[in-house]
């Protein structure tokens, strides 16, 4: 009887707590003051504002989505990743940074859906989805929008090329056939390295990594504004030692050391109208171990040759926006190849590359593009 009565009691009460709390709900501002003795200005705080609507509710939720991606290498051109034609994915530069790499060919290890490989000391073979060699040409390498894969196979090199991981604003990897828009060499997908604007990297930079075999790899940087300009100077080495230094006791001597020495130079000139000028030259130059190919050694007279890579690089770039939300651009680069491999080549190219795009907006999501 007693544990009834105190049964009976707790209903009462929790009833008692709902009753008040629905009162409190369903008072008026007004009321909320005479009871409490608020003032007018806290009482406003209270109030429900009379033209509330779902549209509100709904643009305050999308602003959550603002900062989505922009990717530009699914069709050659600036869109919200979601909107792209094929799947995008995309490696920052805070994650290129916290991954410790020391240049970008380490940083494929990293790359979704990519498959990695390296053939020789520093040198690096990569594929989306497969096929992966130091002579497959079935995925496509973009530097800034123009062509990074090599003239005689159209393999990446990008080993060979001046890059510095610190100057990589992010890394796109297209998954899947994009060859409208780059060609037939982009069958299985795009790997594309977009670098920093100088606006974002002006001051004084410097880094060093030394680890436990004696692999040195250095990067300086200089940048500056002034004006409509902006210019950003790099300089870096990489060094690694032969395997045979690294190694403990009696070992056979190895020569698969790996020496590159790199410089990059970029100035930008943007105005307020919108026009954007852009022009860099870079040198790489590449010292490695011998390299046999098919049992012929890379020897001549009876003595080792190393090989010797040499690539300069330059670009002039200019772009404009045309007519309403419209944009043209157009830009020259060219590319020198030296390589001398005793045991399958002696070679010299110079690529020469001369491309224009037009981008014509036709309403809100409607853009064309053509181009040649």
């Amino acid at each position: 009887m007693e544990r009834s009565e105190k049964t009976t009691g707790s209903l009462v009460r929790r009833a008692w707590i709902v009753v008040c709390a629905l009162l409190v709900g369903l008072s008026t501002p007004g009321e909320l003051q005479a009871q409490d003795g608020l003032d007018a200005e806290t009482a406003e705080e209270f109030s429900f504002d009379e033209d509330f609507s779902l549209e509100d509710d709904l643009a305050e939720e999308l602003l959550l989505f603002e900062d989505i991606p922009v990717v530009i290498s699914g069709s050659r051109r600036a869109v919200p990743v979601r909107e792209s034609s094929v799947p995008v994915s995309i490696f920052s530069s805070d994650a290129l940074h916290s991954s410790g790499v020391t240049s970008v060919p380490e940083a494929f290890d990293f790359l979704p859906g990519v498959d990695a490989l390296e053939t020789y000391r520093g040198v690096w073979a990569a594929g989306v989805t497969g096929l992966h060699d130091w002579t497959s040409d079935r995925t496509f390498g973009l530097v800034d929008g123009r062509d990074a894969t090599g003239p005689f196979w159209g393999e990446l090199q990008f080993h060979r090329l001046p890059l510095f991981v610190e100057d990589i604003d992010r890394i796109e990897v297209a998954h899947g056939p994009v060859g409208a828009a780059w060609g037939a060499n982009a069958f299985h997908g795009v790997i594309h390295v977009i670098r920093k604007d100088p606006r974002e990297t002006t001051g004084h930079f410097a880094t060093t990594t030394l680890n436990e075999f004696g692999d040195l790899s250095a990067h300086l940087r200089w940048g500056a504004q002034e004006g409509d300009w902006a210019w950003r100077v790099s300089v870096g080495v990489d060094e690694l030692e032969p395997s045979s230094d690294a190694t403990t006791g009696e070992a056979a001597e190895t020569f698969d050391h790996f020496r590159s020495r790199r410089i990059d130079a970029v100035a930008v000139r943007e105005t307020e109208a919108g026009t954007r000028l852009s022009l860099g030259a870079g040198l790489t130059s590449i010292d490695q171990g011998p390299f046999e190919f098919g049992g012929f050694p890379s020897t001549i007279d009876g003595s080792t040759r190393d090989v010797v890579l040499g690539t300069i690089r330059t670009h002039l770039r200019y772009e404009r926006p045309y007519g309403d939300g419209g944009t043209w651009s157009t830009q020259w680069y060219t590319t020198l190849d030296r390589t001398n491999q005793v045991a399958l080549t002696h070679a010299r190219s110079i690529v020469n590359d001369l491309e224009s795009q037009l981008d014509l907006s036709f309403g809100e999501g409607h853009v064309s593009s053509v181009g040649g």
